[in-house]
């Protein structure tokens, strides 16, 4: 037998060329499938990770809305510290007011009752005077008629004798 015939040998190149890119290809393609898979995976994390995005936000939102709650509570604590404030000095205020007022009431009254018991004083003086003055006119006008029959009772006492008497 002699030497192959040269399209043998190119025929053989061939088939292992042929063989060399079906094992190219089936790499690729093994290639291909992994990326694939690859892609599938990164693409279930990304849409785990929009997941969280959403819920991160909606926490974020979440956390927003309190902050701003807590804002205004704070705001409001502020409020009405001040107006707790502002009720203590106005009572403050309003105490000394009543003090003076109070102080100045009793001096009034002190005042009146001075005067009270002055004018009672006074009445009670009058009173004394008025009653010895009527104790007088009454003595004065007993004395008045004495005197006004004292010559009736001298001439009656003539008439009817000296141990006459009258009462």
């Amino acid at each position: 037998m002699g030497p192959p015939p040269p399209w043998k040998g190119k025929f053989s190149s061939l088939e292992a060329d042929l063989r060399s890119l079906s094992d190219s290809k089936q790499k690729l393609e093994d290639r291909v499938d992994h990326l694939y898979s690859e892609l599938r995976k990164s693409n279930g994390e990304l849409q785990d990770q929009y997941q969280r995005h959403d819920k991160l936000q909606d926490k974020l939102s979440v956390t927003r809305d309190r902050l701003s709650e807590s804002e205004v509570a704070y705001d409001s604590n502020n409020q009405f510290t001040e107006l707790k404030g502002k009720y203590k000095a106005i009572t403050k205020l309003r105490d000394a007011e009543l003090a003076k007022s109070a102080s100045k009431a009793r001096k009034e009254v002190k005042v009146y009752g001075m005067e009270l018991i002055q004018g009672a004083i006074l009445f009670i003086q009058t009173e004394k005077t008025r009653s010895k003055l009527e104790s007088d006119i009454k003595e004065h006008k007993s004395n008045l008629l004495l005197l006004d029959q004292t010559p009736k009772m001298t001439s009656l006492r003539n008439k009817k004798g000296p141990n006459w008497k009258p009462f």
